[in-house]
């Protein structure tokens, strides 16, 4: 398993020990039939989608994972950040399950791919499509309204480095309202 700069990484998520909800944004330039487990083959259509998770045993780990390339795919999310970029995490602190609460946000302005992510409980979808980038940030403006404080935002610096993404830094932007202008 090749984890991309673990230290880098970890370094990173140092202050994410505690738990709650994320957001995964992630970017798929081109279109791809995925093979997602159990679901079958999936046609990603060219654009952003949004993953809605949860890490109630801590950020940390649960970050790195989705992060770390190479590794076995186990859950619906890893096959497709195997071909795709995480450009931004979105870290939602909260001693609850909030996945399905983020989930909700994400689903009145885009569109759920059905039953992703979803296998424990009744939602559409875990994950949401949508081609305009305005979209996204809408929908990321409105769970930092609801979030206030216990809200934080990683930016996904990366090299191409054949077609897979190589994290360089994070930098936590701790705010309740979300600017797109924020490096």
């Amino acid at each position: 398993m090749d984890v991309i700069q673990k230290t880098s990484v970890n370094h990173m998520l140092q202050g994410e020990s505690g738990s709650g909800g994320y957001l995964l944004l992630i970017e798929l330039p081109e279109q791809r039939d995925i093979r997602v487990g159990k679901l079958g083959c999936i046609t990603f259509y060219p654009g952003f989608y949004t993953y809605a998770g949860s890490a109630l045993s801590g950020f940390k780990n649960r970050l790195n994972r989705h992060l770390t390339q190479g590794k076995k795919l186990h859950w619906h999310i890893d096959y497709l950040v195997e071909e795709a970029y995480i450009r931004e995490i979105v870290v939602v602190r909260s001693n609850s399950k909030i996945e399905c609460l983020l989930a909700q946000f994400m689903s009145s302005s885009m569109v759920g791919i059905p039953g992703f992510g979803c296998s424990d409980c009744r939602c559409y979808s875990h994950l949401y499509f949508t081609t305009e980038e305005q979209v996204l940030r809408y929908c990321v403006q409105k769970v930092s309204q609801w979030a206030g404080t216990s809200f934080s935002i990683w930016r996904v610096r990366r090299d191409k480095e054949e077609g897979k993404p190589t994290v360089h830094c994070k930098c936590p932007i701790h705010q309740t309202q979300y600017d797109d202008s924020v490096n």
